[in-house]
């Protein structure tokens, strides 16, 4: 196992006599940095360089590069000092710094620099503390001491004790005083605080005492004493500022900005950083990230860096160049495509490819080198999602099905652009496992899921019903369903072998039909099934044995017919045949008939007599179904039979014979002339009861009005052409009978019967469309369309026959027989008075005046009825608008003067195109001056100048003064006429009068 090593090196060119080690053509960033280095004015003050290139792009190979460059150069001595910022970001920059300088630079300290470092030891506090082990001592001592004198023998040798003892206690008083209590000093110690003005103190002193010395004298002690660390130009290099705390990061920067160096030239300072990370740390010491805080950021980054040098992004290709290049360098046996996966994630960044080589050279240690050869793609790719995408990871873990599509809701988030697009590029690794999961696991658990079957699921997969925990087991790994499937098929063929078809087989076929139907048997599978079972006897035997499992049987075996496999489908047939005919089938059985007929539409054929023979044991189960193909499965022979079941009782019973036509009629759609629909009506005119105005038995009739309607809203394709049997079952509803002299109908006598009556106008609704026929008479329908309650809704009904191209001409005389011109009512009139209305039915002249006359004199009399639309749409037949034209000429001016505007515009404009028809008529004169067009009062002022002219100026008089409009020289003619006139009638007075009347056009 071969691990690479992430260090920084020296950079070379396959031009410079060794091996390259420029793999990424880095060296010109290096001879930028080296030049500009080189060149970077310092003779004021120092001089900042930013190297701007992101986490692991070679920033530190450039620098090594670079020094190690510049401390080879003979012309000018560069002193080089590394601070790694991250490494001391626990401690003061300041202190480390100068530390890390001083000691880089070989300068011994000074005591400035010493004392920057010096702890001090303040005293805070003196505490007396009581010593409770020394107190109870002496009182303990004190004690016997009493004792002994109190009892003592001799008197005076008491009291020479008690002197004794006197001068011993006032000596321990002392001692007591002394030593009861213990002194106990509180001392901190603290580092020293220096301002900034002393951080550069001392950063100059370094400065001064590691420089080059003008001095000769000094110079040649310095090389006496070997003193070989001076340099002419000092570069400075602060690595890893944007790894630091934004607080440290910012200060760094300003320290290094404020104090380093303002008074000493010849330094340069090197800042490799990545430049994004740190515009963050100076917004987030700022807290924003507005617009304007990011320009001040990039213009404190600015103030900083006198100079940047930017590595630029590399390109897929040179990423890929440089991970070959590592793998066979290093010889990883890496595969292109494991290359490529890594090139194009980490197409930025060389520090994460090595590690990530790292990482799956380690990886590949669980896995035999076969596995690793033929599945190192996918290995990588979960490799990464791994390490750079852990959540999606655990996702994966859970189901990897997410895998395989990419329109899953973890990748469509927003935040998961990067994981997306990672996804999108290797989806052609991860798509070919989509059907092999069982390697897909052994990379995420590292465990071999083909392993043999465990002996709870062997027993479980052998017994009907146990499908959940199977597919639990399974959980879409290929090779545990091969496994569960190859030994289903095995079991299954020593059943076969060993003559167990009425024994083992009973739970085996139905287990095996779970699987199927849970998607776990393949079509290789299904085959090899069907050829162990390819045997008739094999399934004759097996069938009787499985009536639990029937309807699961028949969906197998419509699978298998559209392999033109009919070797199931016909078992069933051959099953059902077999059974006593004369004996009703089990419930199971006979709802297994039904299923067929459903589920094998076509290839029901061959069960026709068992599902008669069924039907009629349970005709509610058989109309459960809505078979594809039910003309094949309700057979006239057996459609006739429910129709003879039919009695003379009430046929909106539920499950009735009636309800099960209704119901097959649903299914079999009868069209024109169904033979069965005639055959039904004939029965049906035999059971419908006879009106019987004494009994009033509408109550027996009005079940069976309700249900034809209810049959015919079921059949709406269908048409009868054969209306016979209709006729006579509807003339049953509208049979009229005498009854003492007056003639009665069974609607008349029962109109305040709302429902009965709604029922009649559907049925006369649905009859009239099934047959496009009259079969309801109109003197019947007059009946109920002259009835206030019923007008309404009777319109309504002739209206919906004629939406739907029913000819309501046939009922001309109901529509005409109410004068209420509703917006249906005048729709219908005006397709009566329409050329598009045959014209054996259309209205004759007499019914078309009468209708217009009473609308026009509607308007006349009562401005609140307006009839112009109507009146003017059904003008365009040429026969309507003579008839129209006729009547209106007769109406006198002021008559036609009070029709509605739109109207009145119709006719004079009719009027108006004949007027010298009209010379003589002088309303309709007189109702063209008062609003006629220009054109027409042209006209009519040359007719009115010829009457003045000719003598009949009487009638002239009348229409001047209802002119509204004439044209200035029609005027000046008129004018010319009426003065010449030598009428003895006319006074001079009443001539000016005309004449004014003339003159105010001719203005």
């Amino acid at each position: 196992m071969r691990l690479l090593i992430d260090e920084e090196i020296i950079l070379k060119g396959k031009d410079s006599g060794f091996p390259p080690t420029d793999l990424l053509n880095t060296m010109v960033y290096a001879e930028s940095l080296q030049k500009t280095i080189m060149s970077a004015d310092t003779s004021k003050k120092p001089f900042t360089i930013g190297l701007f290139g992101e986490w692991g792009s070679g920033k530190s190979s450039i620098i090594k590069t670079v020094r190690d460059n510049l401390e080879k150069n003979q012309d000018v001595e560069y002193g080089f000092v590394h601070y790694d910022a991250w490494k001391y970001s626990g401690d003061s920059f300041r202190r480390m710094f100068l530390l890390e300088l001083q000691r880089q630079l070989g300068v011994k300290p000074s005591e400035k620099l010493q004392r920057f470092y010096d702890n001090i030891n303040e005293d805070v506090e003196v505490k007396h503390v009581t010593n409770n082990r020394y107190l109870l001592f002496v009182i303990a001592v004190l004690i016997i001491i009493f004792l002994l004198i109190l009892f003592g023998d001799e008197a005076g040798d008491r009291w020479k004790l008690t002197i004794a003892t006197m001068i011993t206690f006032i000596t321990l008083l002392l001692n007591i005083k002394k030593n009861s209590t213990d002194d106990l000093k509180v001392t901190v110690q603290k580092s020293r605080l220096f301002a900034p003005e002393q951080f550069e103190e001392c950063f100059d002193e370094i400065i001064d005492e590691s420089r080059k010395s003008p001095s000769l004298t000094k110079r040649f002690l310095n090389w006496v004493l070997r003193v070989d660390n001076k340099y002419d130009k000092l570069v400075i290099i602060i690595d890893n500022i944007d790894r630091c705390h934004h607080e440290m990061a910012y200060t760094l920067l300003t320290d290094i900005k404020n104090y380093l160096g303002n008074k000493h030239s010849d330094i340069v300072f090197v800042v490799p950083v990545d430049v994004d990370a740190l515009r963050k740390h100076v917004l987030t010491k700022h807290k924003t990230s507005t617009d304007q805080a990011n320009k001040d950021a990039d213009e404190f980054l600015r103030k900083f860096f006198n100079v940047s040098l930017w590595i630029k992004p590399y390109h897929t290709d040179e990423m890929f160049e440089y991970a070959d290049a590592l793998n066979k360098k290093y010889n990883l046996n890496f595969q292109p495509t494991t290359i490529s996966i890594v090139a194009n994630e980490f197409a930025t960044n060389p520090r994460r490819i090595i590690q990530l080589f790292n990482n799956l050279t380690i990886e590949f240690q669980n896995y035999d080198e076969a596995f690793i050869r033929e599945h190192q793609a996918v290995i990588c790719q979960f490799t990464i999602i791994r390490e750079e995408f852990p959540e999606f990871y655990k996702q994966v873990q859970r189901d990897a099905s997410i895998l395989f599509d990419l329109n899953n809701d973890i990748l469509k988030k927003e935040d998961n652009s990067r994981l997306r697009l990672f996804m999108q590029r290797t989806y052609y690794i991860s798509k070919q496992y989509e059907h092999n999961l069982s390697t897909v696991d052994i990379i995420l658990s590292n465990s071999n899921t083909s392993a043999s079957l465990t002996p709870q699921i062997r027993e479980l997969v052998l017994i009907p019903g146990n499908i959940e925990s199977i597919l639990s087991f399974i959980d879409n790994d290929e090779d545990r369903r091969q496994d569960v499937a190859t030994y289903v098929l095995t079991a299954i063929r020593k059943s076969i072998n060993r003559g167990l078809i009425e024994a083992d087989m009973v739970n085996l076929y139905p287990a095996y039909l779970y699987l199927f139907f849970n998607n776990l048997i393949n079509e290789s599978e299904s085959k090899a099934f069907t050829n162990l079972m390819s045997s008739d006897e094999l399934w004759d035997k097996l069938l009787p044995h499985i009536t639990d499992y029937l309807s699961m049987h028949i969906q197998y075996a419509h699978k298998l017919l559209k392999h033109n496999n009919f070797q199931l489908k016909d078992s069933f047939v051959r099953y059902i045949d077999n059974l006593n005919t004369g004996v009703p089938y089990e419930e199971k059985v006979r709802n297994s008939i039904f299923f067929a007929c459903n589920e094998l539409g076509v290839y029901s054929v061959g069960l026709e007599d068992s599902f008669n023979k069924a039907y009629f044991e349970d005709p509610v189960s058989a109309l459960a179904f809505r078979y594809p193909e039910a003309n094949l499965v309700f057979t006239d022979k057996l459609v006739t039979e429910v129709i003879e079941q039919m009695k003379n009782e009430n046929p909106l019973v539920e499950n009735s014979p009636y309800n099960q036509f209704q119901s097959i009629c649903s299914q079999i759609d009868p069209q024109k002339d169904n033979n069965l629909v005639l055959e039904f009506l004939k029965k049906l005119y035999t059971i419908i009861p006879e009106y019987d105005y004494e009994l009033n038995n509408k109550g027996e009739m009005l079940p069976f009005m309700v249900y034809l309607n209810n049959l015919f809203s079921t059949c709406k394709n269908l048409t009868l052409s054969d209306v016979d049997s209709l006729q006579k079952c509807v003339s049953l509803f509208t049979n009229r009978i005498q009854m003492q002299g007056y003639a009665h109908s069974l609607l008349i006598n029962n109109v305040e019967d709302s429902h009965l009556v709604s029922e009649f106008l559907k049925l006369f609704q649905n009859v009239s469309l099934c047959t496009n026929k009259p079969m309801i008479s109109n003197e019947d329908i007059i009946d109920l369309i002259t009835n206030d309650n019923w007008q309404n809704e009777t319109i309504s009904s002739l209206y919906i026959l004629y939406k739907r191209h029913f000819d309501v001409s046939h009922y001309r005389a109901s529509i005409l027989a109410i004068s209420e011109y509703g917006a249906k009512h005048l729709e219908m009139i005006s397709y009566l008075m329409s050329d598009a209305c045959p014209e054996v039915r259309r209205m004759n002249e007499d019914e078309i005046n009468v209708e217009i006359r009473t609308m026009v004199d509607r308007m006349i009399n009562d401005n609140k009825y307006d009839y112009s639309d109507f009146l003017v749409a059904v003008a365009e037949s040429k026969y309507v608008e003579d008839i129209m034209i006729n009547y209106l000429k007769t109406l006198s001016t002021v008559n036609l003067e009070k029709l509605p505007s739109k109207l009145q515009r119709y006719v004079v404009a009719k009027f108006e195109e004949n007027i010298d028809s009209y010379t003589n008529t002088e309303s309709i004169l007189a109702l063209i001056a008062s609003c006629g067009s220009k054109s027409g009062i042209g006209k009519l002022a040359r007719i009115l100048n010829s009457k003045l002219s000719s003598g009949e100026e009487n009638v002239v008089w009348d229409i001047l003064p209802k002119l509204h409009y004439l044209k200035a020289s029609d005027a000046k003619m008129l004018s010319t006429t009426i003065e010449c006139l030598d009428i003895q009638d006319l006074s001079e007075e009443d001539k000016d009068k005309y004449i004014n009347i003339i003159s105010k056009f001719s203005k």
